[in-house]
């Protein structure tokens, strides 16, 4: 039986939990370390970027999350895609796995929310209701390695590269469980 793990220091954490129970997927919260030993797969949640690298680093996950996140699959949502991503800032100790220059907030404030309609590309060529929260936004793409699984006028907004899938939306906060099933697809052909 697959278990995946969620990163639950900072975010929207909870809500993964809720999807992966409504598709019967055994989950549990990852904290420390030891939380880690027996997941398949990861989900590191939205959230704030800065705060989250700090509570990695505060509960000393960094490196075990960084050799977890290189064999295993891993979904990044909103804050976890900024984590999986090779930012330069110095408040965030990314994982440097997305070759990508990306924007934190890139489409604005809490203000500048919004709700997309986005065909998935590659995961059943279906549509869901991107829900866009004080988003990343991907300006370019040094990896042409990296797949581009969903996009907003010619922005990707859905990326996969090997055993990663990042989100700049969060796929958490609506009724439908696409991205969640291909992940879990992803994990089982680990």
């Amino acid at each position: 039986m697959v278990i995946v793990g969620i990163l639950a220091l900072q975010g929207a954490y909870e809500k993964h939990k809720i999807i992966l129970d409504r598709l019967s997927v055994k989950s549990k919260y990852i904290r420390y370390e030891k939380d880690l030993h027996d997941c398949d797969g990861l989900i590191i949640p939205g959230g704030e970027s800065t705060t989250l690298s700090k509570m990695i680093e505060k509960n000393k996950l960094y490196k075990c999350l960084l050799s977890f996140i290189k064999n295993k699959a891993v979904l990044g949502t909103c804050a976890g895609l900024i984590m999986l991503s090779k930012i330069k800032n110095k408040h965030i100790k990314s994982f440097n796995i997305f070759d990508i220059e990306i924007n934190r907030n890139g489409w604005g404030t809490q203000i500048n929310s919004f709700i997309k309609k986005i065909k998935l590309n590659g995961i059943d060529n279906n549509f869901i209701n991107a829900i866009f929260i004080r988003a990343p936004r991907i300006k370019k793409i040094n990896n042409k390695k990296i797949s581009i699984m969903a996009s907003i006028d010619n922005e990707p907004v859905l990326i996969k590269y090997k055993n990663c899938l990042g989100a700049t939306f969060h796929p958490e906060l609506t009724n439908n469980y696409l991205i969640h099933k291909f992940f879990i697809r992803m994990i089982n052909d680990k």
